[in-house]
C-alpha cells in the first residue's frame, strides 16, 4: 500500500474530506502522472475525496456508509476491484484505479469504527474508585 494511503483512507472513512484532501495533494506528490497506472490510481484517490465533499448519495462511498451492513458492502467491492485488478486485458490505468480502490477498501475492513474506538478506549479511573476496588 502506498505510503499515507491507510491514514487517507481512514478519512474517506470518517468523512473527512478536506484532511484526506490535504493528504492526497501529499500522495500526488510522489506520482507520475504520465504513467498510465499511476495516473488511473490517482483519478481514483481524487474521485473519493470529490465524493465525501458531494455528500451525493449515489456515490459508492454513501452506498457503504448508508447499507445496513456496511461490512459486508466493503467486502463485496473489495471482491470486485480484486478481479478487475487481475484482469491482464484491463488498460493499465484502469488496474491503477482498481488498485486505489483495493487499497482503500482493505483500509477501510482495518480501520476501526470511531464508535468502536470510543467504547474501547480506557476509562480513567479516580482514586476513590481504585480505593473501592481494593477494600472489597
Amino acid at each position: 500500500m502506498e505510503r499515507g494511503v491507510k491514514t487517507f483512507a481512514e478519512d474517506i472513512k470518517r468523512g473527512k474530506g478536506r484532511s484526506a484532501k490535504i493528504k492526497l495533494e501529499r500522495i500526488a506528490k510522489r506520482f507520475d502522472r504520465k504513467d498510465e497506472f499511476q495516473h488511473g490510481y490517482l483519478t481514483a484517490l481524487e474521485g473519493m475525496v470529490s465524493a465525501v465533499e458531494s455528500g451525493d448519495d449515489l456515490t459508492l462511498l454513501k452506498q457503504i456508509a448508508n447499507s445496513p451492513k456496511p461490512r459486508e458492502k466493503i467486502e463485496q467491492y473489495l471482491a470486485e476491484m480484486q478481479t478487475r485488478v487481475s484482469q491482464d486485458f484491463r488498460p493499465r490505468e484502469e488496474i491503477g484505479y482498481n488498485t486505489a480502490w483495493v487499497e482503500v477498501l482493505q483500509a477501510f475492513i482495518n480501520t476501526p469504527d470511531k464508535q468502536k474506538q470510543e467504547v474501547e478506549q480506557p476509562v480513567e479511573r479516580t482514586a476513590e474508585q481504585d480505593t473501592e476496588q481494593t477494600t472489597l
